[in-house]
């Protein structure tokens, strides 16, 4: 029985910052590659992102972190659909991200209301597919993996989530979405 559902933030509830701008700015996204991984486990700060992509593109830092703020779009169909699933489950959100950068969004855009429990990666010391990072956040709504629903964009996570136990959901868009959800009894 399905207790609880973990969404992923970046290319679910909002765009892949990084994707969107790289993708502008004719910029290969595998260039997070160099950095990212490092900012998103807390090795290194987000500024050390903001360099590497100011040093790719001939950018100054404040324009880029203007340019990636301002790609902020939450997905308002799926918060409704978050807010009706929270009525009857648990609800959480596991992201691989810079904490700062993550929480100043859910804090602008007035989202933490919809989360019982917030795991990001850098806080984490831990990114998905890794088993710890969906740990970290299932023992915080105390449910056991069969008792959980995890929802990502990457296919990777997504069966990571799956070898630990979890029900995965890959997220293509709302329609798929509810399909899946609703497959599931949910």
């Amino acid at each position: 029985m399905v207790k609880a559902i973990i969404f992923d933030f970046f290319g679910v509830i909002c765009p892949d910052l990084h994707e969107v701008w790289t993708t502008k700015h004719h910029l290969p996204a595998s260039i997070y590659d160099e950095i990212g991984r490092d900012v998103d486990l807390g090795r290194a700060p987000e500024e050390a992102y903001l360099e590497m992509l100011s040093r790719k593109s001939g950018l100054p830092t404040t324009q880029i972190r203007d340019e990636l703020d301002r790609e902020v779009v939450i997905n308002h169909a799926l918060m409704e659909l978050i807010k009706k699933l929270k009525k009857d489950y648990k609800i959480g959100l596991l992201s691989d991200a810079s904490a700062s950068v993550l929480n100043t969004i859910i804090d602008e855009q007035d989202l933490r209301k919809y989360f019982d429990v917030i795991g990001v990666s850098s806080m984490i010391r831990s990114t998905k597919p890794h088993p710890a990072s969906y740990k970290f956040v299932l023992e915080r709504l105390m449910v056991v993996p069969p008792e959980a629903v995890f929802i990502d964009d990457n296919p990777a996570n997504v069966s990571g989530a799956k070898k630990i136990g979890m029900k995965g959901i890959l997220f293509t868009g709302m329609e798929s979405l509810k399909r899946e959800l609703e497959q599931l009894g949910i």
